[in-house]
């Protein structure tokens, strides 16, 4: 099997090493994403956005965060936007077991979820699955909304679907910071 500049073979299987190369940062906006190529052999396509989300209401939901982010968030209390710019705005760094300094950054996908979370709890006030689904869902949305069961909609619930190894933990830890200061300002 010959191999080609830039790939690498693998137990008779072909790749192309370059698609391994990241498109951005883990902390910056992800603003790039591959497409499978139109046909074997060729690189696969660089589509110069965000990858859509094939669940309606994260895509909505990442456009109304979008606006919540570059208007420095507005509508969030003192304490929110205190914390949120002290996590993805300030310069932080921790200390390796060799004793060096070392700069840390949040993932984007951190500074998501946590933005995410204080966006619908604090801003909009969105406490329930069917007022989220009835205010992003899109074009049925009343329709879905009315049929979420009232038994199961009386509990604020969040969730967030991060990628393993992506620092959920993490996010969790951001959460309780948040909940703590909220509840304490």
């Amino acid at each position: 099997m010959k191999k080609t500049e830039g790939q690498s073979e693998s137990e008779g299987l072909k790749f192309n090493s370059a698609a391994l190369e990241p498109l951005f940062m883990p902390w910056e906006f992800p603003k790039a994403h591959r497409q499978r190529a139109d046909r074997d052999g060729q690189p696969p396509k660089i589509i110069e956005r965000r990858r859509p989300s094939p669940i309606t209401i994260a895509n909505n939901l990442r456009a109304a965060l979008m606006d919540f982010r570059d208007s420095h968030y507005a509508g969030a209390s003192d304490t929110s936007r205190e914390l949120l710019n002290y996590w993805f705005e300030t310069d932080h760094s921790v200390t390796s077991k060799d004793g060096l300094n070392l700069p840390f950054r949040y993932y984007f996908c951190q500074r998501e979820a946590i933005e995410t979370l204080i966006y619908l709890h604090e801003v909009r006030r969105i406490q329930t699955l069917s007022s989220l689904t009835g205010e992003f869902f899109g074009k049925d949305a009343e329709r879905v909304a009315l049929g979420i069961d009232p038994a199961e909609d009386q509990w604020p619930k969040y969730a967030f679907k991060v990628a393993t190894g992506a620092g959920k933990t993490k996010i969790m830890s951001l959460a309780i910071v948040w909940s703590y200061f909220h509840s304490l300002r």
